[in-house]
This record gives C-alpha cells, sequence and structure tokens, in this order.
C-alpha cells in the first residue's frame, strides 16, 4: 500500500508541476508564435478516489489524471490509479492465511464535459488502458497484466474558474487475469467516485 501512494503522490506532483508551468508560461507569453499557442491551450490536473468492492470486500483506488480540452468539451488525457486499502484477499494452497491483493492500472481517457448551469456541470469519460494485478507474497515481476476499461461519470462544482470538485460513479472492467484464485469477476465492479481538478476551464 505504501508503494501504491508514493507512486500515485508521483504522479499527482507531476501533474501539479506541469500545471504552474502553463500558467507561467500563459502569464509571460508574448503576443504570436509558439508561445501564444502554449498560452492558449486549456487543460487540467486533478486527483481522485474510487470507493467499491473487490472480492466482496471494500476497496478504494487513489488516483491522477492530467488532461487537454479541446473544442466543445471534449478532452483527451492519461490517467492513472492504485489499490489504496489492503481488504482483499487471495486464498492460497500453500498458507492457511490468505494473501493481500494489490493492484494498479493506467491508460488513456477520453471526455466530455456538459454544461448544465453557470456552476454546474457534467464530465462523461472512459479509460482504455492496461493494469498489473499480484499479491504481497509475489514479487513486482511477476505481477499479472490485464486490460482495463472504465468509463465514468461525475456531477461537477464549479467552486472558481480554475477549481471543480465532483462525485459520481464508474465501472471498472478488468479482462485476462491469470492470478491463481483470482477471477476476472473479482476484480470487476461499481465504484463511487470523489474528484478534484485544477486547470483551465
Amino acid at each position: 500500500m505504501k508503494r501504491t501512494i508514493l507512486s500515485v503522490g508521483t504522479v499527482g506532483a507531476l501533474c501539479l508541476g506541469w500545471a504552474s508551468a502553463v500558467a507561467q508560461s500563459s502569464a509571460g507569453a508574448p503576443k504570436g508564435g509558439a508561445a501564444a499557442r502554449l498560452a492558449g491551450l486549456r487543460g487540467f490536473v486533478g486527483m481522485d478516489m474510487r470507493f467499491g468492492e473487490m472480492s466482496d470486500e471494500f476497496a478504494m483506488f487513489v488516483g491522477a489524471e492530467m488532461a487537454l480540452l479541446m473544442n466543445r468539451g471534449v478532452y483527451l488525457g492519461i490517467r492513472g490509479a492504485g489499490l489504496a486499502t489492503d481488504n482483499a484477499h487471495v486464498p492460497t494452497a500453500a498458507s492457511p492465511v490468505p494473501d493481500t491483493l494489490r493492484m494498479g492500472y493506467g491508460g488513456f481517457v477520453i471526455g466530455h464535459i456538459v454544461p448544465v448551469s453557470r456552476t454546474l456541470a457534467i464530465s462523461v469519460d472512459a479509460l482504455v488502458g492496461a493494469g498489473s494485478v499480484g499479491t504481497d507474497r509475489t514479487g513486482a515481476g511477476d505481477d499479472d497484466a490485464v486490460f482495463v476499461f472504465e468509463p465514468s461519470a461525475t456531477v461537477d462544482l464549479k467552486l472558481a474558474p480554475p477549481a471543480r470538485v465532483g462525485s459520481g460513479a464508474s465501472y471498472r472492467f478488468v479482462g485476462d487475469v491469470s492470478v491463481p484464485g483470482v477471477r476476472d469477476a473479482n476484480l470487476r465492479g461499481f465504484s463511487g467516485v470523489l474528484r478534484v481538478r485544477l486547470g483551465r476551464f
């Protein structure tokens, strides 16, 4: 779990650093040329929590994202998340004590922001990517690679021009897992989503 938190924290720090660099470029960029085009970019960084069930136990994923906003509210970006709880267990034949499940995933995201009012918007997106699944008793090199598809939808509240908070739901689809004692169905399921986004909307 410590490695998961450290990894997500590193991604979050990189995202915030990218946002700060864009903001500084926007503030001091002269008109015309590549600097002006950079200043005109819109995008956001964010962090979220996704909580639901995994292997019939409570599970929470912590993640970070970074995206560029295109025309008409469409955004393209990347997102990653890691399992931050150790409640999910895997039965083992070698020991009466079950092993603890580990999982992380990430990929490309495409989404759409639909304004509802001056203070509310709806965000709908989908992640397509890959992940790794393993247990505490197996080394990181023995983790199993899996396919992940995760659509999400949230209602976002505009706190200020650069800040939004949202809540909603997602469904995590996982395929091709081959860890002994773990089925695809153990890793799939609905999750509640809480997120914070900062950027130029």
